[in-house]
């Protein structure tokens, strides 16, 4: 019995990944935000250079419901859980854990990208904002 439920248990856990790792958007009627952009603003502020190891950057990739980038000291990789014309909510975002000098700014910034829910892209610009649509991070796309 026991054995014919850890058999079981492993087969759900098996087919779950599997049904997650297969998950697409369909993206045709999006805004294209499939790229890698860079930090400019948090909440309207422009970033500064000094206040980070080096400046955050996000990769959007559509293709695979996956974001990932660097928070300015520790890299970091989550899910796109919901996306639509105006909707992006991610799942648990992960990092590495590493320490660096200045992290008031890096830890500011991992805490907003937590709470985006919005998305509006202008041009080369993109902006995530919050439930309400209020801007949290602006970033910049990059080639």
């Amino acid at each position: 019995m026991k054995k014919y439920i850890l058999v079981v248990a492993i087969l759900l856990g098996t087919l779950s990944c599997s049904l997650h790792k297969n998950k697409k958007v369909n993206t045709d009627d999006l805004p294209s935000i499939h790229d890698i952009w860079v930090l400019r603003e948090m909440k309207n502020t422009k970033v500064a250079a000094q206040d980070f190891r080096e400046i955050p950057n996000l990769e959007i990739n559509l293709r695979d419901n996956k974001i990932n980038g660097n928070d300015g000291c520790n890299s970091y990789f989550g899910d796109i859980n919901k996306i639509t014309n105006t909707e992006i909510i991610f799942g648990e975002i992960a990092s590495s854990e590493m320490y660096c000098d200045k992290m008031e700014a890096t830890n500011q910034y991992a805490m907003l990208l937590k709470k985006v829910a919005t998305y509006k892209r202008d041009g080369m610009k993109l902006f995530l904002g919050d439930e309400n649509g209020k801007t949290l991070l602006t970033f910049s796309k990059v080639d």
